[in-house]
């Protein structure tokens, strides 16, 4: 009885230590911190220059590279309406006013790097500094022609003009995440774009990130 007993036991040693393994690695799994991530944010952006409000959408890649420190690259996307252009034809009997807009469509390509100050089980509170480089494609308007439609309207018709450009600016970012899982997060970021020759973002939004 006693023989059997010993060999049952060392029979089970390697199953209680698995056992106890994969209890440890379920109970550290927010410990660990993953090499890679990929993020996408929606962000609430106002251009400093003009004082515009719109949306602004990034996807990130970002890569551990210690303890500490991570670096990113990622893509932004960006459209705005200037200030109204006001222009007022006399119709005959009265004044018309119509409007017309600067439109300006941004892609922002963001090279990052980022220190977490803060890395818990739960929270992340991370600062980042990098540069962008921000491709420009603004829409100006050119000529606005009246034309009386079969009831006597008048409808209006701008023709615009287009310009591309390039520039770049510094960046700053900070944020605060919650690990939801120990894959999935979703935080609370603030970022600011220097000015360039076109735009000067500043913006507030959140992330969603999966990391592995």
């Amino acid at each position: 009885m006693k023989q059997n007993f010993l060999r049952t036991m060392l029979l089970a040693l390697p199953l209680l230590g698995f056992l106890n393994l994969s209890a440890q690695n379920k109970t550290d799994k927010f410990a660990v911190k993953p090499k890679n991530t990929l993020l996408v944010g929606v962000n609430l952006a106002v251009n400093r220059s003009d004082n515009e409000l719109s949306c602004f959408y990034r996807n990130e890649y970002i890569r551990r590279f210690g303890r500490l420190f991570e670096g990113g690259i990622g893509l932004g996307f960006f459209n705005y309406q200037g200030s109204p252009m006001t222009i007022t034809y006399w119709n005959g009997h009265n004044n018309e006013v119509y409007n017309t807009f600067i439109q300006t469509s941004i892609v922002s390509l963001d090279i990052m790097g980022y220190v977490d100050i803060v890395y818990t089980r739960r929270s992340l509170l991370r600062l980042g500094a990098g540069y962008s480089i921000r491709f420009d494609k603004t829409l100006f308007p050119y000529h606005t022609f009246a034309v009386k439609n079969s009831v006597g309207e008048f409808l209006y018709t701008t023709d615009y003009t287009k310009k591309n450009g390039t520039d770049g600016g510094f960046i700053i970012h900070l944020s605060y995440g919650y690990r939801i899982t120990s894959r999935f997060t979703t935080a609370l970021s603030m970022r600011y774009y220097d000015e360039g020759k076109y735009v000067a973002l500043s913006m507030i939004g959140l992330d969603f990130s999966y990391s592995f």
